[in-house]
C-alpha cells in the first residue's frame, strides 16, 4: 500500500468530518469528554456516520459519504431526506447548504456552525474548491480503517467487554478505551501520521491510576516499539503492515496482544 495515498484522503476526510462534528456538538447531549461529538466509520456503505440526532419521535443522522463526498442525511429507517454534494464547492458553500437542510427539519441552531473549541490544520484546503476522493486514496482509507475497526472489536472480545469504537474529530483517531480494573485503563486505537513517528500508526496505551509504569522494564517488540517521552505507549506504523488484509490483522493482532501483555506483566511491579 502506498500509505502517502492514505495519508492524503485522511488529511481531507479530518478536514470535511468537521461539519459532522459540529452537528453532532450542537445536537446531541453534551458529554464531559466530548464523546457526543464522536463519528464513527461504516464499512459496508463506505461513509463517515455522525451520531443519532433526536427529535420528538423523530431521529436523524448526517453522514458523509466517502465515494462522492456527499453529505447525506437520514431518518431512523434509513431514508434519504436531502444529499449536499461537496465536490466543485468551498466548504463554506457545503456548510450553509447543510444549514438550509438542518433548518427544514425544524432543528435551527443559530450557531451550530461556529468553529470547534480545538483547531485543526486545513490543510490547503480551505483555499480551494473540494475535489472528490481518488479510487486509490478511498481504497487505501478504507482498508487501514476497516484493519482499525475490527482490530477494536477483536482487542474488546480478547478483554471480554464491548464499548463503542468511535473516529474522534479533534485529532481523527478510530480509537477505543477500555477499562481493565480500577488501576489501569487501555486505549487502543489508528493515528493520523504525526511528528512523534512520521507515520499514521496503531498505538496502545496503558493509563495507571496511582502510580507509574517503568517502561525500562517493558519488551520491545520485533515490528513494533514503545514511546515513553511525552507519550507513553506501543506504536505499529501502517507502513509494516502487509498489502493483505488477514496477514494485517494478524500483525495487529500480535501486536495488541504482546503490548497489552507487557502492561499486565508490570501492574503490579
Amino acid at each position: 500500500m502506498n500509505t502517502a495515498q492514505y495519508h492524503k484522503a485522511d488529511q481531507k476526510l479530518h478536514y470535511l468530518s468537521q461539519i459532522l462534528a459540529k452537528v453532532n456538538r450542537s445536537f446531541i447531549e453534551k458529554k464531559e469528554d466530548d464523546s457526543h461529538t464522536n463519528l464513527a466509520y461504516d464499512p459496508w456503505n463506505q461513509r463517515i456516520l455522525g451520531r443519532t440526532i433526536q427529535k420528538n419521535d423523530d431521529q436523524y443522522r448526517l453522514n458523509l459519504n466517502l465515494v462522492d463526498l456527499s453529505f447525506e442525511m437520514l431518518d431512523q429507517t434509513q431514508n434519504s431526506l436531502w444529499l449536499v454534494g461537496s465536490a466543485g464547492k468551498s466548504i463554506q458553500e457545503v456548510e450553509e447548504q447543510v444549514d438550509h437542510g438542518i433548518k427544514d427539519l425544524g432543528l435551527a441552531q443559530e450557531d451550530w456552525r461556529a468553529p470547534m473549541h480545538y483547531e485543526i490544520p486545513d490543510y490547503g484546503l480551505g483555499k480551494h474548491p473540494i475535489e472528490p476522493l481518488s479510487e486509490v486514496e478511498r481504497t487505501h482509507w478504507t482498508y487501514y480503517r476497516a484493519l482499525a475497526n475490527y482490530s477494536c472489536l477483536n482487542l474488546q472480545k480478547s478483554l471480554a467487554t464491548q464499548l463503542e469504537i468511535r473516529i474522534w474529530p479533534h485529532h481523527f483517531d478510530t480509537a477505543t478505551l477500555i477499562k481493565i480494573n480500577e488501576k489501569l485503563s487501555i486505549g487502543y486505537g489508528l493515528a493520523m501520521k504525526d511528528e512523534m513517528v512520521g507515520e499514521a500508526y496503531f498505538y496502545l496505551s496503558g493509563y495507571p491510576e496511582g502510580f507509574n509504569f517503568n517502561y525500562a522494564n517493558f519488551k520491545q517488540g520485533e515490528d513494533w516499539q514503545w514511546k515513553s517521552s511525552e507519550w507513553k505507549g506501543a506504536i505499529l506504523p501502517i507502513n509494516l503492515l502487509s498489502d493483505e488484509y488477514q496477514a494485517a490483522l494478524k500483525s495487529i493482532g500480535d501486536f495488541c496482544l504482546k503490548a497489552s501483555d507487557q502492561y499486565f506483566l508490570n501492574l503490579n511491579k
